[in-house]
């Protein structure tokens, strides 16, 4: 049975977020901000690649969000 990465840092989620995006995945820059902001305590027990799905969520959140109050993108757009 294979086993599950678990966090240890920030830099294993980064590097998990890296590897999505060399992979083909949308992984926006603000998803490796998040990241960096994980604490330890916060997701104890999460594997590596759910944190760094959590992160795409939520850098992408942010994105769409910085475009909509720019004015880049219609705020109706999903």
């Amino acid at each position: 049975m294979d086993t599950v990465n678990t966090f240890t840092s920030p830099a294993a989620v980064i590097n998990e977020l890296t590897r999505m995006r060399s992979l083909g995945y949308f992984v926006v820059d603000e998803a490796f901000e998040f990241a960096r902001a994980f604490d330890v305590s916060d997701f104890a027990g999460l594997s590596v690649s759910s944190l760094a799905f959590i992160a795409c969520e939520r850098g992408h959140a942010e994105y769409k969000s910085r475009l909509r109050s720019s004015g880049a993108i219609d705020a109706t757009a999903k």
